[in-house]
């Protein structure tokens, strides 16, 4: 053979050392039928594999095409999901009479998550985006922009608006939550009234009794989400990152919210 040249060979240990001496690539006849055998075993396994994962994607891709394939749930609060797989867990996992006592987590699931209640207002981190809940879904303050979070908001809240149907909202509403954050429409001073809660992307001038959500603070604290109480008044707020946080990634920012009173 020439040197670099392949061989297959089917002879004894010392013809393939000459042969390797004469710098021939020797390649043992003797494995040739187990490696064939080997390759026809693979395809034809991975054959299964290839019309068991094209009969998925077929099943997949006909429901998919329904108009309601998929539907929004209103996302739980935090103790939800634990409590459900645990109650779950003891159900099908312990032994004796004692087990039937899961259906009581079972049942406080069930009941917090019928009875979840989303923030009236959410905030977005940058002041880029307002949006207020009503029975139609949620309203947002513009029309364009911020489109991952207006879709996070609205499959959180299980009512998923189209970005048109969600603005119309917010523009026919009487809204006593104003978003200030183009340059375009800035126009003069403003003058606010106790009931209301302006949230400022840009710095505007801003005078009254009403609550303010600068940039400033909402960089430091996150995003905001606000409840409202039975006489109109807020009842709570919650931040995505509260000040009482401190993470070593994260530098520390100033901001506060203020009554501008």
């Amino acid at each position: 053979c020439d040197p670099g040249e392949v061989v297959l060979c089917a002879a004894g240990p010392g013809v393939r050392e000459e042969l390797a001496r004469r710098g021939c690539s020797v390649l043992p006849g003797d494995v040739e039928p187990t490696e064939e055998v080997d390759a026809v075993v693979e395809a034809f396994g991975l054959f299964g594999v290839h019309l068991g994962l094209e009969w998925i994607a077929k099943v997949a891709l006909y429901f998919s095409g329904f108009s309601n394939a998929t539907s929004e749930i209103v996302t739980p609060q935090p103790w939800v999901l634990p409590v459900l797989s645990l109650s779950v867990l003891v159900l099908f996992i312990w032994r004796g009479r004692f087990k039937w006592i899961s259906l009581v987590g079972i049942s406080s699931v069930l009941l917090g998550w019928s009875t979840t209640q989303r923030p009236a207002v959410l905030i977005d981190q940058d002041a880029a985006l307002v949006g207020i809940l009503t029975k139609e879904g949620r309203a947002l303050s513009k029309e364009r922009g911020a489109g991952f979070i207006a879709e996070v908001w609205g499959q959180n809240d299980g009512l998923l608006l189209n970005r048109d149907e969600a603005f119309g909202l917010w523009q026919s509403g009487n809204m006593t939550v104003k978003h200030h954050w183009s340059k375009k429409n800035h126009g003069g001073p403003v003058h606010c009234t106790a009931e209301e809660i302006h949230v400022r992307r840009l710095r505007h001038a801003i005078s009254g009794d009403c609550i303010i959500f600068d940039k400033a603070y909402l960089s430091a604290h996150g995003a905001t989400a606000i409840w409202f109480g039975e006489d109109g008044r807020i009842s709570r707020i919650a931040h995505a990152t509260p000040p009482t946080v401190k993470r070593l990634w994260t530098p520390r920012k100033s901001g506060r919210y203020k009554n501008s009173q």
